[in-house]
């Protein structure tokens, strides 16, 4: 009796020190295929992560501007319009401007010359008017060469305007395709709000107070930072873009276009004229120069002041 009981010890103790001792070889392995599981793992629930904001932001829809305010930036203009129709409801713009400056003197001299300042201005108008068909011109490396496409039928006409409403001036540039307008664009510089306050985030807080709370889009910059590239609004009718274009030309931007076009111009783009327009910042810095014409500087600080005032 006691034999077998000094046998089923042994039996036991053997049991035992056969699974507690494990090889060293086999415990790191086991413990290098524990951290592998772990991490795939970490990584499987971020792809989920990432897959479920990226669903939510599909589902999320884009903000809708205040209808009021698009109304007022959108004045006597409707998409769909000729060239020639806007320029006609320009044409009218310039000529009750001078109507009341020829009005207000009895200087036969005065009046002619202000009737020839007119006349300029109208001329400067229809001379502003360009296809982009695949020509070089000063428009491509500036504030505006991410709004239009070569050899797709479209086009652009630039105009200087006093607002009625708000007595500011404002230079505009109305897009066109297929002869239809679709876009207007008008332009802001960083130096025109007061200092320390030239950041996007103080143009953004500007922009929503008049037009209601946007969205942030982000995109990466030529360093490969994460920075803003618009805020934007949509409904049916408009499509609001605030646009950051601080990093070249020390600018904000404000685009109202037709959304109905937005959804194809950018594919039909791609397959008319396929080549894009590479960054280049020798170029843009040789030309921020020669820019400075286009770029709004001057015009728009009564806007921004409107804006801000509003």
């Amino acid at each position: 009796m006691v034999r077998v009981r000094t046998m089923l010890w042994a039996l036991i103790a053997a049991l035992t020190l056969s699974f507690a001792v494990v090889p060293t070889g086999t415990a790191e392995a086991a413990a290098a295929d524990e951290a592998k599981q772990s991490k795939k793992k970490k990584k499987k629930a971020k792809r989920a992560k990432k897959k479920r904001k990226a669903k939510a932001a599909a589902k999320a829809p884009v903000p809708q501007a205040n209808n009021k305010a698009i109304s007022e930036l959108m004045g006597d203009f409707k998409f769909g319009m000729a060239p020639k129709q806007v320029m006609s409801v320009l044409d009218r713009r310039i000529s009750a401007k001078y109507k009341d400056q020829i009005a207000e003197t009895t200087d036969v001299y005065q009046q002619d010359q202000l009737r020839r300042k007119m006349s300029k201005e109208k001329k400067k108008l229809r001379k502003s008017f360009i296809g982009f068909k695949g020509q070089r011109n000063g428009w491509d490396v500036s504030i505006i060469d991410e709004e239009y496409g070569h050899k797709n039928q479209e086009s652009m006409l630039v105009f200087w305007d006093r607002d009625a409403r708000t007595g500011v001036d404002q230079r505009r540039f109305f897009f066109f395709v297929d002869d239809a307008l679709y876009k207007m664009y008008i332009a802001f510089d960083a130096k025109m709000f007061p200092p320390g306050k030239r950041q996007f985030a103080y143009f953004q807080q500007i922009m929503e107070n008049r037009y209601g709370p946007g969205e942030l889009i982000w995109a990466e910059d030529r360093y490969g930072t994460q920075r803003v590239k618009h805020l934007h609004w949509k409904n049916d009718k408009y499509y609001l873009r605030a646009v950051n274009r601080m990093e070249f030309y020390g600018t904000f931007c404000l685009a109202l276009s037709d959304p109905s076009v937005e959804t194809w111009i950018g594919d039909r783009r791609a397959q008319n004229s396929p080549e894009t327009k590479k960054e280049n910042s020798i170029i843009r810095a040789i030309t921020q120069e020669e820019d400075k014409e286009m770029s709004l500087d001057e015009a728009n600080s009564d806007v921004v002041d409107a804006i801000i005032n509003n």
